[in-house]
């Protein structure tokens, strides 16, 4: 069963959480992390015995041995860096190849990737196949009340002009987004601001 290889693209203090989570995957390994500069990125690998130090995101992003890319940068770099992660074929590509080589995971995470796909559609200005994809994800069995989904919906609809279908997906992003995990974090305040709630 292959591997998924993941670089970090920065040295952010998040990433505590994350390579644990990472390392415990049969199914992941810590292969490399990148900052601003080299001397940091070097620093880093080492503290967290990372494999291997780049020297820039971009590179990070273009390396061939690296599958997924763990973004954990200011929200308002996670657009551009997650688009760029998309032309570069990660992410998407590496879950396909999971789920297509084990029928085990694919029956629990199925249900996931045309959010993944629709997900990566709308950051790349796909709107047509956002709007597909993000339909399939949230007909899925245990999406249907996903606050983040639902927004995304709301914001490809936004996108394709059709304000009605995106004010009733943000409304109900909103009525969802009640709990305290990371979807929820993102969706209630990105939808109060939507529809103008204090």
């Amino acid at each position: 069963m292959p591997r998924l290889r993941w670089g970090l693209l920065s040295t952010a203090r998040i990433n505590r959480a994350v390579i644990p989570a990472i390392r415990a995957s049969a199914r992941s390994e810590l292969t490399a992390v990148a900052s601003r500069t080299l001397d940091r990125a070097r620093e880093y690998a080492a503290e967290w015995h990372v494999p291997r130090a780049l020297e820039s995101y971009e590179a990070l992003v273009n390396d061939p041995d690296v599958d997924v890319l763990y973004i954990p940068l200011p929200n308002h770099l996670h657009v551009p860096w997650s688009i760029r992660a998309a032309e570069a074929g990660k992410h998407v590509a590496a879950a396909r190849k999971i789920l297509d080589s084990d029928a085990a995971i694919a029956a629990e995470q199925e249900r996931f990737y045309p959010y993944l796909t629709g997900y990566v559609a709308l950051y790349t200005g796909d709107f047509a196949k956002a709007e597909a994809e993000m339909t399939k994800a949230l007909a899925a069995q245990g999406n249907q009340n996903d606050p983040f989904m639902n927004l995304l919906l709301a914001m490809t609809y936004e996108k394709l002009g059709d304000s009605a279908k995106a004010k009733a997906l943000y409304e109900k992003s909103y009525s969802l987004a009640t709990a305290h995990n990371p979807p929820s974090a993102f969706a209630r305040p990105y939808t109060r601001k939507k529809l103008g709630v204090r």
